[in-house]
């Protein structure tokens, strides 16, 4: 019977070793996420899985027009956005050694592109950012879940507003799950929430 190797860094090891080395990636990746959102009030717009597409973004290797238009809740496709500050993300030369950094340095790279988005299409502060998002005038707060069948889940949920709280929704007040939604979305979408209901 063929023997099953597995390497690590140029190293021998177990699949019990990969799979705590996974383990321990994964861990401290939702932690400096964590962190990342408690600082960074902007990237709260952000799940992790759009981490990657501002990665490729800021390398001039993907254009994001649409998604820096969600971000910045501007509606009109005519009206010029304006550059952010653009990091530069290197990755790292070995990943195992240094994912850590790594995984930290990009989203402090993002983070700071972010800012300097808003800062450059005049949006001074993050509360007049957010009160865009408040449901007629902040009246109604929490969480609400529904379910719908996905085949009519636009409709369901404009009726739902509409009907309901007399105006449409945004992207921002929403998070629209599945079962492939990961917990990173919902992770981001509560702590950009808490953004404009704890203050």
């Amino acid at each position: 019977m063929h023997k099953v190797e597995y390497y690590l860094g140029g190293k021998e090891v177990t699949f019990k070793e990969i799979k705590a080395f996974l383990l321990n990636v994964k861990n401290k990746h939702i932690s400096q996420l964590n962190a990342i959102y408690k600082k960074e009030v902007n990237i709260r717009f952000l799940y992790e899985k759009q981490f990657r597409s501002i990665i490729k973004h800021l390398e001039k290797t993907f254009h994001l027009d649409s998604f820096l238009r969600y971000i910045l809740n501007i509606t009109d496709n005519n009206k010029e956005i304006r550059e952010g500050e653009k990091a530069i993300i290197k990755q790292a030369s070995d990943y195992i050694t240094q994912y850590e950094l790594y995984n930290q340095n990009s989203l402090d790279s993002i983070s700071k592109y972010i800012r300097s988005l808003f800062e450059n299409n005049n949006i001074r502060t993050i509360a007049d950012h957010y009160n865009k998002m408040l449901i007629n005038k902040g009246t109604y707060k929490g969480i609400y879940l529904h379910e719908c069948e996905n085949n009519t889940k636009e409709k369901y949920i404009i009726d739902l507003f509409w009907n309901k709280l007399t105006e449409l929704p945004i992207a921002q007040n929403l998070l629209i799950t599945s079962k492939e939604t990961s917990s990173e979305e919902i992770q981001s979408f509560l702590h950009s929430f808490n953004s404009f209901f704890s203050g």
